[in-house]
Formats: C-alpha cells, sequence, structure tokens
C-alpha cells in the first residue's frame, strides 16, 4: 500500500502490489520524503536555530538571567531621577515657565545692585545662561524629546551649577570690599523650584544643604560683626522655612 495524493480526492492509500517498478520507487521516495519532513518540523519548533531567530521573533529568548538584567536596566541617571523626583508634564512646565518670568527682575535687581555686589556681570550671565537654558527645556518638555524626570533632573542640576558657583564668587569679592552681600535673594528661589518637585525628604535635605553652602561663606569671608553675619540666623532660617513649606505643599497637591 501507498499513501499518495490526488486533487480530487486528496490523500488515499492504493494497492502497489501490481503496479510497476517506477510506481513503486516513486511511493518508497514519497515515504521518505514525508519522514523527512516530519521530523525537520519538529526540530524546528523544539529547538530554535539561527534560522528560526531571524524570521520568527517570537521565538526568541534570553539565554540567561544576565542578559534579561541588561536589557532591563535604566541608565544611572533616568535611575538617580526616579529617587529625587515625583512630577507631572504640566508641574515641570509651570516650574519652567516661572524661571522665564524671574529672570527679568532678577537680571534688574543684579543690576540696580552693581555698587554693592561684586561679579554682578558673572551674576546677570548666569542668569541669562539660565534664562536660554529654560528656553531650551521648554521646548523639549513641549516636543517630549526627553523623558520627564531626566528634564527635571538636568535643569535643576544647571540652575544649582550656577548659583554655587555665582554666589561662592560673589561672597567672597563682598567680603573684601566690606559690602552687604545680595545674593542672598536667589537661593529661596532656586530652593523653591527644586522642593516642590521632589519628594518630601529630598526637598528639606536639598534646602538644609543649600542653607549650609550659604551660612559656611558667610561665616568664612565675612567679620562676627558684620550685617551679613548679624542676619544669617534670621536667613537660614527663612531659607528652610521655604523647603519645608515647597516640600509640604508639594506633596499634599501630589495626593
Amino acid at each position: 500500500m501507498c499513501r499518495v495524493f490526488d486533487s480530487r480526492q486528496g490523500y488515499h492509500f492504493v494497492d502497489t502490489s501490481n503496479a510497476s517498478i517506477r510506481s513503486r520507487r516513486l511511493c518508497a521516495l514519497t515515504k521518505v520524503w514525508s519522514r523527512f519532513t516530519t521530523v525537520r518540523i519538529r526540530r524546528e519548533y523544539s529547538t530554535p536555530n539561527t534560522l528560526n531567530l531571524l524570521f520568527r521573533p517570537s521565538m526568541v529568548t534570553p539565554m540567561n538571567s544576565n542578559s534579561r538584567t541588561n536589557i532591563g536596566r535604566k541608565p544611572a541617571i533616568d535611575r538617580i531621577a526616579e529617587s529625587l523626583f515625583v512630577i507631572t508634564r504640566q508641574i515641570e512646565g509651570g516650574v519652567i515657565a516661572f524661571r522665564l518670568i524671574a529672570t527679568l527682575p532678577l537680571m534688574m535687581l543684579m543690576f540696580a545692585s552693581r555698587e554693592r555686589l561684586p561679579y554682578w556681570e558673572f551674576a546677570i550671565a548666569a542668569i541669562a545662561t539660565m534664562f536660554i537654558d529654560n528656553l531650551w527645556l521648554r521646548t523639549t518638555n513641549n516636543r517630549k524629546r526627553i523623558p520627564l524626570l531626566r528634564l527635571a533632573l538636568i535643569g535643576s542640576a544647571i540652575d544649582t551649577a550656577l548659583l554655587l558657583t555665582v554666589s561662592f564668587l560673589a561672597i567672597r569679592a563682598s567680603a573684601n570690599i566690606n559690602s552687604t552681600s545680595e545674593m542672598w535673594l536667589i537661593f529661596p528661589l532656586v530652593i523653591l523650584t527644586f522642593v516642590y518637585r521632589t519628594k518630601p525628604f529630598v526637598g528639606i535635605a536639598y534646602a538644609v544643604l543649600l542653607t549650609a553652602w550659604y551660612s559656611a561663606n558667610i561665616i568664612g569671608f565675612f567679620d562676627p560683626s558684620d550685617r551679613a553675619v548679624t542676619e544669617l540666623p534670621i536667613r537660614a532660617t527663612f531659607f528652610v522655612l521655604i523647603g519645608g513649606l515647597a516640600a509640604i505643599l508639594g506633596n499634599s497637591l501630589r495626593q
């Protein structure tokens, strides 16, 4: 008996006892080919080879746990941002708009205090840099080019770096000419914009660290009898209270 295929009857068995030698050979080849294709199909679907990986991506499986870990691992900057910020696109857009609006009054204030503020040119340049940076952040936030948390981290890092650099130069130069430093006016604004978007503990810690930076510079460069040292406890308390209030309000509004 030989199993053959007919377009009308489909697969059916034919008695080959009285058939010719050619028909018997053809029937034997058909059986061998049928067994070969069956074994091949089973092997392909049991152990995927290179062709399977190319043409059937759904069959691709990781070789070990290390490959799965490498694929799912996030960049370090994203993990840092997730541990610091809790924000939305609307909140980040509002903070960026606040920075843009605040740049002009700050520049006017620095220019009006130029006689008592050494390095006032650097202060205005830093504020202008912050303005340009926030224009780029606003465009990026609207078009969603960068992940939100990474965008917030970049903007806060630039603001903090500019504030620390300019405040150090200005406070030191003010102490050398016995002039009252006006840089303390910028600290509450930077604390407010950072703490409002972060987790409460992170925001309060940030406010305390900036207050410690400002206090260390005032104590280190000014005489104990100077007005800046005398008013330092009031300003330091104001910085910390601003940070605590922003942290509480931001966390309450998010919840």
